[in-house]
């Protein structure tokens, strides 16, 4: 593939949290999220999030018209999520219980919670029989299907949708909204949720802390795949991450992008780092992973600065990213010939 034909592709897996062969042509839709009474909060990415915390646990936002979380403010809720990040986000907020039905790809809960779906096909028949009071979804560049949005407003259910989950600021304002979505605001279990969105938020901001450890700063090239060579651009989660360590993105161009093999010798990276949705103790050695690319003429693979990156939530852009802070920190840290 030549330098005019590298082709940048927006994945399912990083916006939804999908394997891999599952990808989908996805756009930008407007930022926040929906109801079937509108709702929307959207901080901007240099807002202070701990400040923002503070206004949601406050109860502001905007909305209008009673929400169905409002109108059932004597019930508990019963959550579908028909997204593996909003699902693993939801865990994480305590609200393993509430999940009611799941998407075929939400590997973080429970497999006794029904499937019901995914984006691209939902059983709605099951559906109803759970009874739901939310619907969690990212919508794909298409929106939300029809027949979904309009069994939402007859049977009074709370639609939550975040069409995209890019930058870090994007999952903290995940993190943050979900209380006031799922519960009235000023109501015990929103009071409850919130404290736990405060401190996911919290240990969120500790992760991205470059500390005292020397990190490598080089130009490094993020992959997600070998065969054949995906590798993650500007505005993902995981570039975000990098920069905010100090590290340079070896890609220019946004989203995932497809290479060759002399698209990566062009590119010429400091650094080759393969990321794998494994716990760190099972990730193999980069040498046994990596395949052609540690042969290639690049100052990666003559310096061997080539690394694995394993976490169980690597390929979701949720909560999870706290612990995947973290093993990117310590990976920059041996590239860089830091001490552990």
């Amino acid at each position: 593939m030549r330098q005019t034909s590298v082709r940048a592709c927006l994945c399912t897996q990083v916006r939804l949290g999908m394997p891999r062969a599952a990808l989908v042509a996805f756009a930008r839709p407007t930022v926040g999220f929906t109801s079937m009474a509108l709702r929307s909060f959207a901080p901007h990415r240099s807002a202070p999030l701990l400040a923002v915390a503070l206004l949601l646990s406050a109860g502001c936002g905007e909305q209008t018209g009673p929400s169905a979380a409002q109108t059932r403010a004597s019930d508990e809720p019963r959550i579908v999520s028909l997204s593996p990040a909003i699902s693993r986000t939801l865990l994480d907020l305590g609200l393993a219980d509430h999940l009611v039905g799941r998407s075929r790809f939400c590997r973080a809960v429970d497999r006794a919670v029904p499937v019901v779906g995914d984006l691209t096909h939902v059983a709605y028949e099951r559906l109803i029989r759970l009874e739901p009071t939310h619907i969690l979804l990212q919508p794909t560049a298409a929106g939300i299907d029809p027949k979904l949005a309009t069994l939402a407003r007859e049977r009074g259910w709370t639609l939550g949708q975040w069409p995209h989950l890019d930058w870090v600021e994007d999952i903290s304002r995940l993190v943050l909204e979900l209380p006031s979505v799922v519960y009235p605001a000023g109501s015990e279990g929103f009071q409850v949720v919130t404290r736990r969105a405060t401190e996911v938020l919290q240990a969120l901001q500790a992760s991205l802390q470059p500390g005292d450890r020397p990190l490598f700063r080089g130009r490094t090239l993020l992959l997600s795949g070998v065969d054949p060579v995906m590798a993650f651009g500007q505005d993902t989660y995981l570039h975000d991450i990098l920069t905010r360590f100090g590290g340079r993105n070896a890609i220019e161009a946004r989203g995932w992008v497809q290479l060759s093999l002399e698209d990566v010798v062009r590119i010429d990276p400091q650094a080759m780092v393969l990321v794998l949705e494994e716990a760190p103790e099972r990730a193999p050695p980069a040498a046994q992973v990596l395949g052609p690319l540690q042969g290639l003429d690049t100052a990666a693979a003559r310096d061997r600065r080539l690394a694995v990156l394993s976490h169980p939530d690597s390929m979701l852009p949720s909560s999870g990213v706290v612990g995947l802070a973290h093993a990117m920190r310590q990976v920059m840290g041996r590239l860089a010939g830091g001490a552990e």
